[in-house]
C-alpha cells in the first residue's frame, strides 16, 4: 500500500506491506537465507518488498537493493530511505535526496510495554514531564518517544555513521503528532548538532514515527 507522506513542505512516499503480500525475487531470497532465524529472514523480506515497492514509484526502479556492513540498505544514487519492521508489517519510506539529506522510519506495536527503567533510560527531563502528564497514556507515549528517536538515528546514520545515544536528542510532540528534535552529540573531535522535523502517524496497532532531516539552509 503506497501513500504520500508530508512533512512540513517535504513529501514522502510510503510503502506499508502486510505479512503474505507481494512475491520476492531471487535476489532477496538469497539475501534472506544469510538471516539464522525464520523471523528475521520474514521481516528481511518484508523490508525489502516494502522498499522495492516505494522504488517503483519514486523513481520506475525497483533494482536489487544491497547491503551495508551493519545491514543498512544502500538506496539508489539520489535517493535517501529507511525500512522498519515488526512482526507483521514492514514500511519503507523514501524521498529524493535533492528535497533532504535523510529519512527514518519506525514501527512499534502498541502492545509492547516500556518498562519504568526503559523511560528513564531514553527520556531527557522535558520528555518525563510530557510522558507523564496523562498516566492513562503513559505506555503509548513511551513507546513514541522510543519511536521518534530510533527515526532520527535513522535519518542520520547515512551522514554520520556514528552510535548515538537516546539522551542526545531532545523531542517535542505536538498535540496532532508533529515532531521537531534536536540532536546534540560530543565525542573526542566529532561534534554533531541537527535539527530535524517528523510526524506521528495514528494507527490502531502500531506506533508510526517519520523524521526528515533538512535540507541545510
Amino acid at each position: 500500500m503506497l501513500s504520500v507522506q508530508k512533512i512540513g513542505i517535504t513529501p514522502l512516499l510510503l510503502s506499508r506491506v502486510s505479512e503474505g503480500e507481494g512475491e520476492p525475487s531471487p535476489f532477496v531470497l538469497e539475501q534472506a537465507q544469510l538471516f539464522r532465524s525464520d523471523k528475521r529472514r520474514r521481516q528481511y523480506i518484508l523490508g525489502r518488498l516494502a522498499a522495492e515497492e516505494m522504488l517503483r514509484s519514486l523513481i520506475n526502479d525497483a533494482s536489487p537493493i544491497t547491503n551495508g556492513p551493519r545491514g543498512e540498505p544502500i538506496w539508489p544514487p539520489g535517493v535517501v530511505g529507511s525500512i522498519t519492521h515488526t512482526s507483521s508489517i514492514a514500511i519503507a519510506v523514501g524521498a529524493l535526496a535533492e528535497a533532504v539529506r535523510g529519512v527514518g522510519v519506525d514501527a512499534e506495536e502498541k502492545a509492547r510495554r516500556i518498562s519504568e527503567g526503559v523511560i528513564e533510560k531514553i527520556s531527557k527531563q522535558e520528555e518525563l514531564g510530557w510522558i507523564y502528564e496523562k498516566r492513562e497514556e503513559v505506555n503509548e507515549r513511551a513507546l513514541t518517544l522510543f519511536s521518534v528517536k530510533e527515526s532520527i538515528f535513522k535519518a542520520l546514520y547515512p551522514t554520520y555513521r556514528r552510535e548515538l545515544s537516546f539522551r542526545d536528542a531532545q523531542v517535542t510532540i505536538g498535540e496532532t503528532g508533529t515532531i521537531t528534535a534536536t540532536l546534540s552529540h560530543t565525542a573526542g573531535d566529532v561534534s554533531i548538532h541537527e535539527e530535524l522535523l517528523g510526524q506521528v502517524i495514528y494507527d490502531p496497532s502500531f506506533v508510526i514515527t517519520l523524521v526528515i532531516l533538512p535540507k541545510r539552509t
